[in-house]
């Protein structure tokens, strides 16, 4: 499944379990009554959770490797929906009630940072499938982002477990370094940056 469909499927997940946690916010607040006066609820509530998640990237994360700055950026996401609804509130723009908005937020960070963990998940079986599986495979990772290093580290890890692939190298794709050997622009920079200290040296031996 292509990056910008599941973007979009969390996108779409976030719109409804943000409506579900108004919903039931509500309703373990007042017990099924007022379900009438949440209309205003219903449109900050998805609004603000999107809002928040492209601003802080949840929807770029990596979930299959989701680590602790993963699940506060979520946290900060649903903080950041419930803090609008105080803004509302103490900006006299529409009552809102404070408690359904605490109990809002609780249940938003919690359905969908649940949601994210599903990924997860499903890689943390798929790796216990194959970690009985004594063909190894080589692999090479091409991009040396964040995706690259999460990938060498669980190989690194996993060595003692009998891995499913063994990474033998990594490339970039960034069109100034092809046809560059992996750290070749690095020391090219240390180069440059060597002969500028050499020649301050000199001129200050002058």
């Amino acid at each position: 499944m292509s990056t910008k469909r599941i973007q979009w499927l969390y996108m779409v997940g976030d719109i409804l379990l943000s409506m579900l946690a108004v919903f039931t916010a509500v309703l373990l607040r007042f017990e099924g009554r007022h379900i009438d006066d949440i209309a205003i609820y219903l449109i900050v509530a998805p609004v603000s959770v999107v809002v928040a998640s492209f601003a802080l990237g949840t929807y770029s994360s990596i979930w299959a490797y989701m680590g602790f700055s993963d699940v506060f950026r979520q946290f900060a996401s649903s903080l950041l929906s419930a803090c609008v609804f105080f803004f509302i509130k103490y900006t006299g723009l529409y009552p809102i009630w404070a408690t359904v908005v605490v109990i809002y937020f609780g249940l938003v960070f919690v359905l969908t940072t649940g949601v994210r963990i599903i990924p997860r998940f499903r890689h943390w079986l798929r790796a216990q499938r194959t970690s009985g599986d004594r063909s190894v495979k080589r692999a090479v990772i091409i991009g040396a982002g964040t995706t690259g290093a999460m990938l060498i580290k669980r190989s690194f890890r996993a060595r003692g477990r009998n891995p499913a692939c063994v990474f033998s190298g990594r490339g970039d794709l960034s069109r100034r370094r092809i046809g560059q050997r992996p750290g070749q622009a690095r020391d090219a920079y240390r180069g440059r940056q060597s002969a500028r200290r050499r020649g301050q040296a000199r001129q200050r031996g002058a």
